[in-house]
């Protein structure tokens, strides 16, 4: 797939309209995910071609919603560590504070979007939900090293 041609899609123009209106650490992401998807293009040149797709008239949607949803038009030949590792992280500051408040609920939301997203977004979900679960096995050993610990002994 061509750059050009992952452009035409719906979610990719809504995201990138979205770009200017999100925090300049979302519009860095961006950029770094599109990096990361399309390497053979230098981030000069990606800079010179967002802002020019920017100017396209598409519905008003949130930055975020519509990077997942564009991230999904991308052939999955596409995807590569690169990209997973920046948006696993990205969701990770967006799942987060979800995940402290209601690390159970946030983990069956994640396995709900895992299942219902395409093939690309349905990997990286897949990671979080790894990741999450990895977390609550860590703070479950930790929990029970600290409560043993604090146990009194019999002598």
């Amino acid at each position: 797939m061509h750059f050009n041609d992952f452009l035409q899609h719906a979610e990719v123009r809504s995201c990138i309209a979205a770009l200017p209106g999100a925090s300049p650490g979302v519009r860095a992401d961006v950029l770094d995910l599109v990096a990361a998807a399309f390497p053979e293009l230098s981030r000069t040149r990606l800079r010179a071609i967002l802002p020019a797709a920017e100017a396209l008239t598409v519905p008003d949607e949130d930055a975020i919603s519509a990077l997942w949803q564009s991230l999904d038009a991308l052939p999955p030949d596409r995807m590569n560590d690169e990209l997973g590792n920046i948006a696993v992280r990205m969701l990770r500051d967006q799942y987060g504070p979800r995940f402290n408040d209601d690390p159970q609920g946030t983990l069956a939301t994640v396995e709900g979007l895992s299942r219902s997203a395409g093939s690309v977004m349905s990997a990286i979900y897949g990671r979080l939900h790894a990741h999450y679960t990895e977390t609550l096995a860590l703070k479950d050993l930790f929990e029970g090293y600290i409560a043993q610990r604090h146990a009194p002994t019999d002598h």
